[in-house]
């Protein structure tokens, strides 16, 4: 590190938290609202007051299952996620009606500027219930449920293991000036030849994997309408649910080799093959890899979250050494049910480089 610049030690899951969910409001609410303070306080709230009142429900013993809606009530989450909405739509009334009365989108896109979600969904509702105001207010926050705790962790985790295998971080830097150098900029075309970068993220989720199983609203499960046999003769009976392993495939060395090993160019010399340079990327899905679901319940998203997260790390790898504190290694991951969550209070060291190769 550059002696004459001073680190500083930084809580990286905040930092990571708060920097994603400003990324997700620019293209969900557009300029001013993306960076309002309380807007962020509500976008990286809801979540956890989401996810806490799953958490604390399913602890009820099915016999009490009926009184969920009872019992949810009496929970200061639930009181905080309506204080949550109301303030969502008391920022977010006046731009909606802005969107309306002057057509904000359609001169948006005539002058080329980027038209934010929230315009787009006021004015494009199928029906009178879509495009009431309280309801397309509520509907960006919980894109936020989507769009912001997952990505962040991701990052979170992605930076830990560049901390923690700080060997890989001139790899990664040379790859990135390479392409910087050759499209002039991190354009959308210069982030798809960032392989070992996206190499890198994909062995980053593999062994960091946000569910054990995909048993999430969003993800690969399914229920039994009706009775089932499978081809190999498993019967299910109706209403039984279907969850698949996700990260057990993946451990799998009939699948993965070496698979308890960190390899972060594992996928970058599986694109080298003949006729695999198009495969083995950080957004794509198959049978092997569901993280992001399969088929056409799959993740809509998962492409725009690898363009934050290579835009992010190569902020970070350019702009900044990082690495532990002295006597510090990688945190332990925490294990809440199916779900598996970075330690977002964990401190790293981080100081500014003097050279810095990316612009803007």
């Amino acid at each position: 590190m550059t002696a004459e610049i001073p680190e500083s030690e930084v809580v990286l899951g905040e930092t990571l938290l708060r920097l994603v969910a400003r990324i997700s409001a620019r293209f969900i609410v557009g300029l001013p609202l993306c960076r309002d303070d309380e807007w962020l306080r509500i976008s990286t709230t809801v979540g956890m007051n989401v996810f806490t009142q799953v958490l604390v429900v399913r602890l009820l013993p099915s016999i009490l299952q009926p009184l969920r809606p009872l019992v949810v009530r009496c929970l200061p989450m639930w009181y905080r996620l309506r204080e949550n909405l109301e303030t969502a739509y008391r920022l977010l009334e006046s731009t909606l009606v802005e969107s309306r009365t002057a057509e904000k989108s359609i001169q948006s896109a005539d002058e080329g500027e980027a038209t934010p979600l929230v315009h787009w969904m006021s004015n494009n509702g199928r029906n009178d219930v879509e495009s009431e105001l309280v309801n397309v207010a509520r509907r960006q926050i919980f894109l936020g449920l989507g769009s912001i705790h997952t990505t962040a962790s991701a990052a979170n985790h992605a930076i830990h293991d560049l901390c923690a295998h700080p060997e890989l971080i001139d790899p990664l830097r040379e790859e990135l000036e390479e392409v910087i150098k050759s499209e002039g900029g991190l354009t959308k075309v210069a982030l798809t030849k960032l392989w070992k970068l996206d190499s890198f993220l994909s062995e980053s989720q593999r062994v960091n994997p946000p569910f054990l199983t995909f048993f999430e609203p969003a993800s690969f499960h399914r229920l039994a309408m009706e009775p089932i046999t499978l081809s190999d003769g498993t019967h299910l009976p109706k209403n039984t649910f279907i969850a698949i392993p996700s990260a057990s495939i993946l451990y799998d060395p009939a699948i993965v080799p070496d698979p308890y090993t960190f390899d972060a160019f594992r996928n970058y010399r599986k694109r080298q093959e003949p006729g695999e340079s198009h495969r083995h990327q950080y957004a794509m899905v198959d049978k092997d890899h569901m993280h992001f679901g399969h088929g056409k319940h799959a993740c809509p998203g998962r492409a725009l979250a690898a363009n934050e997260l290579k835009l992010i790390l190569s902020k970070f790898l350019l702009g900044f050494e990082i690495k532990y504190p002295e006597g510090k290694g990688r945190p332990k991951n925490l294990m809440i049910n199916e779900f598996v969550i970075g330690d977002m209070f964990a401190k790293v060291m981080i100081r500014k480089r003097k050279k810095v190769s990316l612009s803007s």
